[in-house]
């Protein structure tokens, strides 16, 4: 007796499937399989339609106009859904189409012709049901006879959970596919990695792929063990998963049993478990199954570790899914919303890749069209958003809430590892091998170790971290206590530490050392304020600041926020310095309106606070400002004030950063011979102080006058001397400077090859560190001396870097092509 499943839409099709399962009925050998007799079962529909699909052995399809109705989770119709698990089960197959009579769905448009290319396909009317389902039935009359059974085969149909949604995962897939089907003895395969990141989705979507199914058949067996918390336990389950009665049958029944049709293929899902639990009795049982003649293992454990009973595939832990990946499976699911919704990517990155996390966040997402409300929701509660909306009210399991899958691995370590993982929670740039020493001394092994073990660690170059939405759960539900409670002061001591190798020879160190934890330092000056230790944090200020500029990273917002709290503290000095340092940032990202403010309003503070030097620095600094928007009269002025609160404060770096100034302004009006004389007094003075850095700039404008005098070969050996101060210092607008000068004094030798190169060196690192002025000059160079459509590419290029800046007025100017060539450099 053959079951034939029948699959169509339930809308307009009742008398049709009616009058077609009679007929069924009526046809010696087979009996009709249909929804309308599923009844009340205790499981999701598209799981209950699935698996009727996969205990019959022929599939009956009626296509009509309608797309039907989709489960909850993706936009795939239930027809759909049936239609592609019979092609994958290799079905034979009736499918019947109506004619397309009226605009439909797009969705039903491409699905009908989907299966207008299925050969087994015809369209037919459907207006007299009984005609309609005598015609389709015939057909069952000319299937080949049913197969008798081969090696493959057995009594026993493997009750396997439907196909999950899966994106992203395709080389490693194949790969595993291969390992299970390629060679005559295969190889058996360990899917490890990260809580969350889709080893069970990946391993059910390796039961269901075509090649797997032609080499197992129906011997292809799903045992879950999350709760398998014994050996005992573990055996129990698959005896049962094989398809024997647990009450009856032992674990040396089922590895008798299992070789006597022929290959087989297990998944232990979650085999960590019991692993954890008995690690000696666990490894000995697998070691009896991998000696099962024709059985293969495919399974999944959390963490970077197996079993070493087993002589596992080779393969690294899966890593967590490209944007464009969880962009895809996120509107797979939440399929109303919109690719350009503006919250889209930054609920993406607040994701993390995380399978489970972005399948869950996007089933809250579905019904609505928009991800305002979602976006909002999660920046109020974070990972807790991350659970299924169809298990409310129920036990969540760990499929069903991120949080409970985050808290079943951490029940699985010690005090170390937990404390690792609230202090991973505060850090939102992990911590580096160096700080994790610092910070938890001797037990800072075993707890990467053991956080590792269960899944919940990320290990990069040097690094440990989480992934955002286990950090974020971290950060709210497992914050450090104790001393760990104050582990901001690590991170503002080591601001403040490097501080003064900025200025030294030691500035790349102290770059190389400060820029990735640029995250965690903001994190901690945050923590700082809240734990009303704000002089501390005033003491990584510097520090900070100058990391933030020199690297091109990182926000300066909570330099605000740390302003507000000496506001508040009554300590206008201070607030002044933070205020100060914002406006250095701004000024070096080529955001001159956002920095002049900050300059003016900081140099006020000084004044109330009697600060003169802080003042002098904010007039220095509006000099800069008004002198790199070519306005020389009034950055004359300000140098000339600022000057003078330096002398009156015997200030001697501020006094030299004024006479270099002051030769720049002379520089650009063309007045050498003072350039070269306000130049050569602040060289003096920078070297007095060991100052390298107003050393380099010294002299990189030295090499500018060389130049400007015809003087090649004095601009390029100066040009090369403060290049390599700016390498020794760290300092990469320095650098970059450099190029572009260098790149200048090719292009007056005409070689434009060498030009070119210098200016692309430039450009890179302008762009790095977003000074956008600085970006769109070396595009309008290399505009000049590129062929036409690589001109307008550069063109459009400055016009936008101009723009991004507030800079219209010049990025106006390149409308016009006849001006192009006026514009000054």
């Amino acid at each position: 007796m053959r079951t034939v499943f029948v699959s169509s839409t339930s809308k307009g099709m009742d008398a049709i499937r009616r009058a077609v399962c009679d007929a069924v009925l009526l046809k010696d050998g087979f009996t009709p399989s249909a929804m309308e007799n599923f009844g009340m079962r205790p499981a999701v529909p598209l799981e209950i339609c699935l698996r009727k699909v996969r205990e019959s052995q022929v599939f009956l399809g009626i296509i009509g106009v309608d797309y039907g109705s989709c489960p909850l989770d993706n936009a795939t119709s239930y027809t759909q859904h049936e239609y592609e698990e019979a092609v994958r089960l290799g079905l034979p197959r009736l499918m019947f189409v109506t004619p397309d009579t009226e605009d439909i769905d797009p969705r039903q448009v491409a699905f009908r012709a989907t299966v207008l290319r299925d050969n087994t396909a015809k369209l037919l009317e459907i207006a007299n049901p009984d005609k309609f389902a005598t015609f389709t039935v015939a057909g069952l009359a000319n299937l080949p006879p049913e197969a008798s059974g081969d090696s493959l085969s057995t009594t026993i149909q493997p009750d396997l959970p439907p196909l999950p949604p899966l994106v992203g995962r395709d080389s490693e897939l194949l790969s595993i596919a291969i390992a299970l089907t390629s060679a005559e003895n295969p190889t058996s395969v360990a899917v490890i990695g990260h809580a969350g990141i889709g080893k069970t989705s990946l391993t059910l979507a390796v039961l269901h792929n075509a090649k797997v199914v032609e080499r197992y058949g129906n011997r292809r067996f799903f045992v879950r063990l999350e709760t398998a918390d014994t050996a005992e336990a573990m055996r129990a389950m698959i005896v049962a998963g094989v398809g024997l009665n647990p009450a009856q049958a032992k674990f040396a029944d089922a590895l008798a049993f299992l070789p006597e049709h022929g290959r087989a293929l297990i998944v232990l899902d979650n085999l960590e478990t019991p692993w954890i639990a008995e690690p000696q009795a666990v490894e000995e049982d697998l070691q009896r199954l991998s000696q099962v003649a024709g059985l293969t293992l495919l399974a999944s454990l959390r963490g970077t570790d197996r079993p070493d009973s087993v002589d596992w595939l080779q393969m690294e832990p899966l890593a967590p899914l490209a944007r464009a990946d969880a962009r895809r499976l996120f509107l797979r699911i939440a399929h109303r919303v919109k690719q350009d919704d503006p919250h889209l990517d930054p609920l993406i990155d607040a994701l993390g890749g995380l399978p489970l996390a972005i399948t869950l966040v996007a089933r809250q997402a579905a019904p609505g069209t928009s991800l305002k409300l979602v976006w909002e929701e999660y920046q109020r509660i974070g990972a807790d958003l991350a659970c299924d909306p169809r298990a409310r009210g129920k036990p969540t399991g760990r499929l069903a809430a991120l949080t409970a899958s985050i808290e079943l691995s951490l029940a699985h370590t010690e005090m170390p590892a937990r404390r690792l993982f609230g202090l991973l929670g505060q850090t939102p740039a992990g911590m580096s091998d160096e700080d994790l020493v610092s910070l938890l001394g001797e037990e800072a092994l075993p707890a990467v170790r053991q956080l590792q073990a269960v899944g919940l660690a990320q290990e990069w170059p040097g690094r440990i971290d989480l992934l955002p939405p286990v950090r974020d759960h971290a950060r709210r539900h497992h914050q450090a206590v104790g001393d760990d409670a104050r582990w901001f002061r690590h991170y503002l001591s080591l601001a403040e530490e490097h501080t003064p190798k900025f200025t030294s020879d030691r500035g790349a160190e102290a770059l190389n050392r400060l820029a990735p934890e640029l995250p965690n330092i903001e994190a901690s000056i945050r923590d700082a304020i809240a734990c009303g230790e704000v002089p501390i944090a005033i003491k990584s200020l510097e520090g900070f600041g100058r990391t933030l500029i020199n690297s091109g990273q990182g926000s300066p917002f909570v330099l605000e926020e740390l302003a507000q709290a000496c506001a508040a503290g009554g300590d206008i000095a201070n607030e002044a310095r933070c205020v100060t340092w914002g406006g250095h940032v701004a000024y070096f990202r080529s955001l001159f309106d956002d920095a002049n403010s900050h300059f003016l309003r900081a140099r006020d503070l000084f004044r109330r606070s009697g600060q003169r030097r802080g003042e002098a620095q904010c007039v220095q600094r509006l000099g800069d400002i008004a002198n790199t928007c070519m306005d020389y009269v009034t950055a004359g002025t300000h140098f000339k004030e600022a000057l003078e609160l330096y002398r009156s404060e015997r200030a001697t770096r501020g006094e030299a950063w004024c006479l270099y100034s002051l030769g720049s302004v002379a520089y650009y009006r063309s007045d050498y011979d003072t350039s070269r004389s306000h130049t050569d007094a602040a060289l003096l003075l920078y070297r007095q102080i060991d100052d390298l850095e107003g050393d380099a700039n010294c002299t990189l404008q030295l090499g500018k006058i060389e130049a400007r005098n015809s003087k090649s070969a004095n601009a390029l050996a100066l040009y090369d001397k403060a290049l390599s101060l700016y390498e020794r210092i760290g300092d990469p607008l320095g650098e970059a400077n450099c190029y572009c000068c260098l790149g200048d004094v090719a292009r007056e030798n005409a070689d434009e090859q060498r030009a070119v190169k210098y200016y692309d060196q430039a450009l890179a690192t302008y762009q790095r560190v977003h000074d956008n002025l600085s970006a769109g000059w070396i595009h309008l160079r290399l505009a000049r001396r590129t062929p036409e459509g690589e001109r307008e590419y550069h063109l459009a290029a400055a016009r936008k870097a101009w723009l991004a800046v507030g800079l219209i007025q010049l990025a106006d100017r390149l409308r016009d092509p006849a001006s192009i060539d006026d514009l000054e450099f």
